[in-house]
């Protein structure tokens, strides 16, 4: 029986509904609030943005969290809440928002944690850049030295002029 297994999800643990009872989906539909959608033009759209069980349990779960999530609140949800509004809203929705980037205002794919909030990509690049070790230029980090240095993708990939700083030098075998 399937209602007895629990799944752990971020730290928080949930227990799986059986498989006998109602699709999440459905559930979906009824908890993404007033749109003014057929529950079944609703339930079209959460199955075009989650194909799958999981993807629903996890809007689902994301939905009883923070019930804000398609009014406003979308950067607090997963990246699939930006496909479920603009899913919605091409169905003919109202009052659904696309999620909007909390630092930068702007309608974007919010895909990028910072903080603990969802981000645009540019915020997050803007947000995440130091001076690297080996071009000592200010960029994006594209890895770590072994003693924790911030390194840019091309000095990661070994196209600087410095030597490798990621490779550690092994003794000769034998010696």
């Amino acid at each position: 029986m399937r209602a007895g297994i629990v799944t752990a999800l971020r730290g928080v643990v949930r227990t799986r509904p059986a498989a006998t009872s109602t699709r999440p989906s459905n559930w979906l539909s009824r908890l993404a609030g007033p749109t003014g959608l057929p529950i079944e033009t609703a339930v079209a759209a959460i199955r075009a943005v989650a194909r799958n069980r999981g993807g629903q349990l996890r809007l689902l779960w994301a939905f009883e969290d923070h019930p804000d999530l398609l009014s406003g609140g979308g950067a607090k949800g997963p990246p699939k809440t930006g496909a479920l509004a603009r899913a919605l809203i091409d169905r003919g929705a109202t009052g659904v928002q696309v999620p909007r980037c909390p630092l930068c205002d702007r309608a974007a794919e919010l895909r990028l944690l910072h903080q603990g909030q969802r981000c645009c990509g540019r915020c997050w690049l803007a947000r995440h850049r130091e001076v690297c070790a080996g071009c000592e230029r200010l960029l994006p980090v594209g890895g770590r030295t072994f003693d924790g240095k911030p390194v840019c993708v091309g000095c990661r990939a070994g196209r600087s002029v410095q030597p490798p700083l990621l490779r550690r030098l092994w003794p000769a075998a034998g010696g």
